[in-house]
């Protein structure tokens, strides 16, 4: 009996969908790869141990004399878990009426928390009406 991991669900529905990760979508652009949204690859997955709460790491930004090495820290943090195109603007907001919207938005949302989670009440309070995480990670790193 093969037992039903989380790999082997992910690669039944890759075989099932004929994609697999690392090949190109589009033979005319090797470049691009399709990654599946069931993949931990795919920038818009998330985990079932991904919340809001998640405290990603334990420095907190409060100020300039540790920006360095809070930035350094969250990036490789979001690195780790696929989001860096959230924040950098790679992987844009789809448009409206994609299928990926919803999940883009939730995704964005997550990360705003996140980066949130790891700012001093002070600098955090002023980022109240920010609505896309590019946009926080913009305003705290310009």
């Amino acid at each position: 009996m093969v037992k039903n991991t989380y790999a082997h669900v992910v690669m039944n529905a890759n075989n099932a969908n004929n994609t697999h990760i690392g090949e190109s979508s589009n033979a005319n652009n090797a470049e691009e790869e399709e990654i599946p949204m069931t993949s931990n690859l795919h920038p818009l997955y998330l985990q079932n141990i991904d919340h809001p709460g998640l405290i990603l790491i334990t420095k907190k930004l409060t100020g300039s004399e540790n920006f360095g090495p809070w930035k350094r820290s969250l990036t490789i943090a979001l690195s780790a878990k696929h989001k860096l195109g959230i924040i950098d603007g790679s992987v844009p907001r789809p448009e409206e009426g994609s299928m990926l919207r919803s999940q883009w938005d939730r995704v964005n949302d997550m990360v705003i928390s996140w980066i949130l989670n790891t700012v001093s009440d002070e600098i955090s309070d002023g980022m109240d009406f920010v609505h896309s995480a590019k946009d926080v990670w913009d305003e705290l790193t310009d």
